[in-house]
C-alpha cells in the first residue's frame, strides 16, 4: 500500500481553554484500574505553568480531546492525580519530566480510552508505527460520521503467531484473531456507554494463512521471498496445492480453532443482544486467489472468508469508486459479504490509501448515523437497511454482496424507519 502524506489543517473550535486551576470531576473512562503514585512537590506545578504556551499552541483536534477529557490535565496540575481516572494516570505517570510531555500523554490517553459516552468503537492495531493502521481507520470514520475523536473508543486487538509448522501457524493466527476479538467484545460490553457500532478493519482468513506459509517457506527455498503467490514458479504448483490443502484441513479439523470459534460465536451473540453492530473488513487477497487458480491450484471459497464473519456482522468489500463502479480487484470474494464501499484512494490522515480496511469504516460511519437517527433499530434491521440501500451491480454476489452502498439512500431509509406506517415496509 503506497501512502502519500500531506498536511491536514483542522480549524480550531471556538471553545474556551480548560481552566487548569479549577478542581474537576473524575472522568468516567472505560479501562481497568492501574496503580499510580500522586505527584510530589511544587516542581510539577511549575512545569505545568511552563507548558501554558504549549496548551495554547495545540491545534483544534488536540483542544477537542482535552476539552472532552473534562479537565483531566487540570486535575493533575492541581496535584490531584489520585482524583484522575486510573487509565489516564497510567498514560501520564510516564511523562512527569515536563509539562509539554505531560500534555501530549494526556491527549493520547484520552484518545485511547475515551469517555463512557463513546459512539463508535474501533477494534484495531494502534501501535508499532508513526501513523498506525488503527489511527488511519479512526480518521476515516470521523470524516464520514457525526463523531469527533473524543467520541471514539480505540481498542487494541493484536496477537502473535507461531511459524514453527503449518499447523502451528494456522492455529495460532486463527485462534489469536478470534480470542483477541472475543476479549475486546467482552471488555466493551463491560462498559458499553453509548457505543452503537464497532468497526474492525482487521481480517484473518485461510488465504492469509496460505500467504504467510509461503512467506515462511520462501526463506532458504527455491520459492521467491514474496508473500504474493503469483510470483511462485509454475513448477511449484503441486507444493502450492499442498499448502492450500493443508491450511483447509487445519481450519476444518483443529479442536483449538473449533473452541475459539465457539467462544467468538458466543461473544458476537452477546454483542448483537446488546444492540451493537459489528462491521468487519472482507480482506484484500482476491488477486492472490486468482493467481493461485491461474496455476491450476484449487482454492476452496471458504479460504477467502474472514474468520470474524459468522452471519452476525456487516462484512464490507471494496469498490473502485462510488455507486456504479466496479469491485476492486483485491477485494475478497465471499458468500458472507454484505455490501461494498469505495476502497481505492481513500483519504486517511492526509494520505491516499487502498483496501477493505478503509471501505469498512465508511459503512460503520453510516451505521452510526442511522443509530443517531433511530436508536431503536435492531442489529438485524440495520443489516437489512444497509442491504436495501445497496445498489446491485453486474458483479457476482460473492464479489459485491448486495451491491455498492448508497449512503444518502441509507440515511433516507433511516428517517423513514421513524414513521410507524412505513416502518414495517422499510425495515422488516
Amino acid at each position: 500500500m503506497k501512502i502519500e502524506r500531506r498536511p491536514v489543517s483542522v480549524p480550531a473550535p471556538a471553545k474556551k481553554q480548560p481552566d487548569v486551576s479549577a478542581p474537576v470531576k473524575k472522568p468516567a473512562l472505560p479501562v481497568a484500574p492501574v496503580a499510580a503514585k500522586p505527584a510530589q512537590g511544587s516542581s510539577f506545578s511549575a512545569k505545568a505553568t511552563a507548558a501554558a504556551p504549549r496548551v495554547n499552541a495545540l491545534d483544534g483536534l488536540a483542544q477537542a480531546r482535552l476539552a472532552k477529557a473534562r479537565g483531566g490535565v487540570a486535575a493533575l496540575a492541581n496535584g490531584a492525580l489520585g482524583a484522575a481516572h486510573d487509565g489516564v494516570k497510567a498514560g501520564l505517570a510516564k511523562a512527569m519530566e515536563g509539562g509539554a510531555k505531560l500534555l501530549d500523554a494526556a491527549v493520547k490517553a484520552v484518545e485511547k480510552f475515551g469517555p463512557a459516552n463513546d459512539k463508535v468503537a474501533v477494534f484495531d492495531n494502534f501501535g508499532g508505527k508513526d501513523v498506525s493502521h488503527g489511527a488511519m481507520v479512526a480518521d476515516v470514520i470521523r470524516d464520514n460520521a457525526p463523531v469527533d475523536v473524543t467520541e471514539q473508543r480505540l481498542v487494541e486487538v493484536k496477537f502473535k503467531g507461531d511459524t514453527s509448522s503449518l499447523e502451528a501457524l494456522v492455529e495460532s493466527r486463527t485462534v489469536g484473531m478470534l480470542d483477541a476479538t472475543t476479549a475486546a467484545i467482552d471488555a466493551l460490553l463491560a462498559n458499553p456507554g453509548a457505543v452503537s457500532v464497532v468497526n474492525q478493519s482487521q481480517s484473518w482468513s485461510g488465504i492469509k494463512s496460505v500467504n504467510a506459509i509461503l512467506e515462511s517457506r520462501a526463506k532458504g527455498t527455491t520459492l521467491p521471498a514474496s508473500k504474493t503467490p503469483d510470483l511462485a514458479s509454475p513448477s511449484h504448483a503441486a507444493e502450492l496445492q499442498a499448502v492450500v490443502d493443508g491450511v483447509t484441513y487445519v481450519l476444518e479439523n483443529s479442536p483449538k480453532i473449533a473452541a475459539a470459534r465457539a467462544r467468538y460465536e458466543a461473544a458476537s451473540a452477546r454483542l448483537e443482544a446488546a444492540n451493537i453492530v459489528h462491521v468487519v473488513a472482507a480482506g484484500n487477497q482476491a488477486e492472490d486467489v486468482a493467481a493461485l487458480e491461474a496455476k491450476g491450484v484449487k482454492v476452496p471459497a471458504s479460504l477467502s472468508t474472514s474468520v470474524l464473519a459468522n452471519g452476525r456482522q456487516l462484512v464490507v468489500g471494496a469498490s473502485e469508486g462510488g455507486v456504479g463502479s466496479k469491485v476492486a480487484g483485491f477485494s475478497n470474494r465471499t458468500t458472507l459479504l454484505s455490501t461494498t464501499m469505495d476502497g481505492v484512494a481513500v483519504d486517511a490522515l492526509g494520505s491516499k490509501v487502498d483496501g477493505t480496511s478503509f471501505a469498512a469504516p465508511q459503512v460503520a460511519a453510516v451505521v452510526s448515523r442511522l443509530r443517531e437517527i433511530n436508536p431503536e433499530l435492531s442489529v438485524a434491521q440495520v443489516r437489512d437497511l444497509i442491504r436495501v440501500a445497496s445498489v446491485d451491480g453486474p458483479a457476482a454476489k460473492e464479489a459485491e454482496g448486495a451491491g455498492a452502498l448508497n449512503k444518502d439512500v441509507a440515511v433516507g431509509l433511516g428517517y423513514l424507519s421513524l414513521l410507524p406506517t412505513l416502518a414495517r415496509r422499510v425495515v422488516p
